[in-house]
């Protein structure tokens, strides 16, 4: 979340110049924009985005039938999605990661 008085100054900026180029970086952690830089947390994305990248791997690696990988691919999906938008409950989606994880592992046992 982008820190109060910085997202009033791009704010201020983005309705003076609808024009203006922002520039946001995730790596850095920042928006920039007319000279502004406005520095915001991520929180648990990071932690998020490297248990979906596992679930990715382990459903493009498992033995699955065709029905179950392709009904938990959208799964995944969905937890994706979700992730990404705005006031996101982090925790829902970490506890339907959990699930996605232990439904994969399942579904590989015989």
């Amino acid at each position: 979340m982008l820190a109060m008085k910085s997202a009033a100054e791009l704010q201020d900026a983005v309705e003076s110049d609808p024009g203006i180029l922002l520039t946001v970086d995730i790596g850095r952690r920042d928006v920039r924009g007319r000279g502004r830089v406005a520095r915001f947390d991520i929180g648990g994305a990071d932690e998020m985005a490297g248990q979906l990248l596992i679930a990715q791997r382990l459903l493009c690696s498992s033995c699955l039938a065709a029905n179950d990988r392709i009904r938990l691919q959208r799964r995944l999906v969905a937890i994706g999605d979700a992730a990404k938008v705005p006031g996101a409950d982090v925790a829902r989606g970490a506890w339907r990661l959990d699930r996605l994880l232990a439904d994969i592992a399942a579904a590989e046992d015989p």
